[in-house]
């Protein structure tokens, strides 16, 4: 697939609308990768998809964040739709921000030290040492947390769609001419 050229003076700080759809895009494809081979592996490439998995599930929502961000002025009804879309997602899939969280901060959780170890260091640590893919459940366990994966991945395309929606709007409002609706269709 070829790479389209941009003029020299495009950047990512002044287009994050455009970031947010393209990180949004390939997190739900490692999403989708990984569910595939944690359905279809042994151990211990399940496990290591496991952890794959959870942090492109939170990537997801940090960027329909991002996306939303960006809307706010130019779009704001999509900006709230897509918050809407962002509450079902976090809801739906409870775990999927405090279990990244375990796994980027293990360093911290495994000896008790850090925002949520405050307390009973040595309990919370022995707590957050429980992680992995259990297939008669098809949930991953990140210590109290529980991830169903095919509910996730249907969940994390949901919040992807959500997105491409709120950039179509975002696109239509910031430039008329780029809507769908006021496209010329004429070749």
């Amino acid at each position: 697939m070829p790479v389209t050229a941009r003029p020299d003076d495009w950047s990512p700080a002044d287009n994050p609308y455009a970031i947010a759809l393209s990180e949004t895009q390939w997190s739900l494809w490692t999403v989708q990768l990984c569910a595939l081979r944690i359905h279809e592996g042994g151990d211990p490439e399940r496990q290591i998809d496991a952890r794959q998995f959870v942090a492109a599930l939170r990537r997801i929502e940090r960027f329909a964040m991002m996306e939303q961000d960006a809307c706010r002025q130019v779009a704001p009804e999509a900006a709230h739709v897509l918050g809407q879309a962002i509450e079902v997602f976090a809801t739906a899939v409870p775990g999927a921000r405090h279990a990244r969280d375990v796994l980027e901060h293990y360093d911290a959780y495994a000896v008790g030290k850090g925002h949520r170890q405050a307390s009973a260091a040595s309990d919370l640590a022995r707590q957050y040492s429980r992680f992995g893919y259990d297939p008669r459940t098809d949930q991953i366990q990140i210590g109290p947390y529980q991830i169903n994966v095919t509910d996730a991945v249907t969940h994390a395309r949901q919040l992807t769609a959500a997105v491409h929606t709120a950039v179509q709007a975002y696109d239509a409002a910031s430039d008329p001419s780029r809507s769908v609706e006021g496209a010329d269709h004429r070749d």
